[in-house]
């Protein structure tokens, strides 16, 4: 057996597509959020190319259209939050939550001093309150204190309830306060 960097074992001859893309650094990985180290989610991770360009590539197309807009926009939000972290040495953990019904938040990153930020994203100029329907799904799986932000893209900071909506540059400088 052989133990990849990123800490998966697999036999010499069998190795998987996602690992050889996580040790060349050509993609990273996004588990499923958990409470704990035993429970998770059930749910597949997701796998985010360190670029919008390659992911453009691989998909075969250039076009920024309606129908890809919001997938673009999520994948550029994560993969910069990502090579922030690394760029300050953070240690944080990133990872997804999506339930079986549907709800879903981009993001959740939990930082080394135990704080928990649950992060949306949206391409759009405007963030309205069935926006913010995945926060409500995640509270009460969570149930524990945490901040929510959406990053748009939008100009104009604003809060509704206790949702800070952040374009997209004061978003990632939010996170990383």
């Amino acid at each position: 057996m052989c133990e990849t960097s990123s800490g998966h074992r697999h036999s010499p001859l069998r190795v998987n597509s996602y690992e050889i893309l996580e040790d060349t650094l050509l993609a990273f990985r996004c588990d499923a959020f958990a409470k704990s180290d035993r429970r998770r989610l059930i749910q597949h991770p997701r796998f985010f190319l360190f670029d919008n360009g390659v992911l453009n590539g691989v998909l075969g197309n250039f076009r920024v259209s309606d129908d890809r807009k919001g997938m673009l926009f999520e994948h550029f939000v994560i993969t910069q939050i990502y090579h922030a972290a690394k760029a300050v040495g953070g240690n944080i953990r990133l990872s997804n939550y999506r339930t079986e019904h549907g709800a879903e938040v981009a993001l959740i990153v939990e930082q080394s001093d135990g704080e928990t930020i649950a992060v949306e994203c949206k391409s759009g100029n405007t963030v309205g309150s069935s926006d913010l329907e995945g926060f409500k799904s995640f509270a009460s799986f969570f149930k524990k204190p945490h901040r929510k932000i959406v990053i748009y893209g939008g100009t104009t900071p604003r809060r509704i309830d206790d949702v800070d909506i952040l374009p997209f540059q004061s978003g990632i400088r939010e996170i990383f306060r």
